[in-house]
């Protein structure tokens, strides 16, 4: 709890662990300049002032507020301000850091594929449709459609998991074949696509490919000797 010039007058054992502080050290102390020790610990990643200025402007205007605080020590704060009659308001702080890692997994696992960590469809057709949008006159947008050969003959004869191993790596060496700007997806099974667009034209060099097909029948031909019955 703060009064109304954002001096701290009631906290818990919580607030004084997450702030990193002493009771004695804390009580009293103006919120401007606890955020400016943790800015020079490092500690916070914003800007105290101007942090400061936008929640006292908030409770002066009778606004409850919830604001998403960067500290510097990589954690994430949810804090809700509530203002009190007379001044001064209730802020309630939530450690989210988890929570949001578990949002950013979940958005990203809905739009790679799981195997090769490629953009799967979803994110293909976004990609698509915003450099569509963007294109201009003389810009010129590509799209490569490729499968592999007798994928499901690997499958067959050698097993899932080197059918896997071989979707992985077509996967990487298909990102070093592309521009660094061009989207490479896994569409399913064994069909790849990548988005190209650029006003220059692309020099690409196939040498990579060549020898991503090398190694892969290696490790096919290591495999299917390891994998065949002995006499």
């Amino acid at each position: 709890m703060f009064d109304a010039e954002g001096c701290a007058i009631l906290f818990n054992e919580r607030y004084i662990q997450m702030m990193r502080s002493s009771a004695a050290s804390l009580k009293g102390q103006c919120l401007l300049d606890l955020f400016r020790q943790r800015r020079a610990s490092g500690a916070f990643a914003g800007d105290p002032e101007e942090l400061f200025a936008q929640i006292m402007a908030d409770i002066r205007a009778g606004k409850t507020s919830t604001k998403i605080v960067q500290t510097g020590m990589g954690r994430v704060l949810r804090v809700m301000e509530q203002p009190m009659q007379g001044g001064g308001w209730v802020a309630t702080f939530e450690d989210v850091t988890e929570w949001q890692k578990a949002q950013a997994q979940i958005s990203h696992m809905a739009r790679h594929d799981a195997l090769t960590n490629l953009p799967n469809r979803t994110l293909f057709r976004e990609q698509l449709e915003q450099a569509l949008r963007h294109a201009k006159r003389n810009d010129h947008i590509a799209v490569l459609c490729l499968d592999l050969d007798h994928f499901k003959d690997i499958n067959d004869s050698l097993g899932h998991p080197i059918g896997d191993d071989l979707l992985k790596d077509v996967a990487g060496r298909l990102i070093e074949c592309v521009r660094e700007d061009d989207t490479v997806c896994r569409l399913g099974g064994d069909e790849f696509c990548d988005c190209a667009g650029r006003r220059r034209p692309a020099v690409i060099t196939n040498e990579p490919c060549k020898s991503s097909y090398r190694s892969s029948q290696a490790r096919l031909m290591r495999s299917r000797v390891t994998k065949s019955p002995s006499a």
